[in-house]
């Protein structure tokens, strides 16, 4: 396999819980699996990430914010994690 490069996603829609998605990696046979890293959007950043979505799909979105609102009602109940797994030898 060759390593590859990150490739940072944002995606909220459809999301999992963690739990889930560790027990599907170890389902699909990867060993070692554990979360190394968890952050916690703050409203700035789900604000960001919201813009730079809406602008991939519409040039109207570009410049604008998200309502202070629903970004301040998100911040702390979103987050990521960054997982290491590996395949058996």
């Amino acid at each position: 396999m060759r390593p590859q490069r990150p490739r940072p996603r944002s995606c909220i829609g459809g999301a999992i819980s963690e739990e889930e998605y560790v027990a599907g990696l170890q389902d699909a046979g990867l060993v070692g699996v554990e979360v190394r890293d968890r952050p916690i959007y703050d409203a700035e950043r789900l604000e960001s990430i919201a813009l730079s979505e809406l602008e991939a799909v519409c040039s109207c979105a570009r410049g604008k914010a998200m309502p202070p609102p629903i970004t301040r009602s998100l911040a702390g109940k979103v987050w990521s994690i960054k997982v290491y797994a590996r395949q058996p030898s």
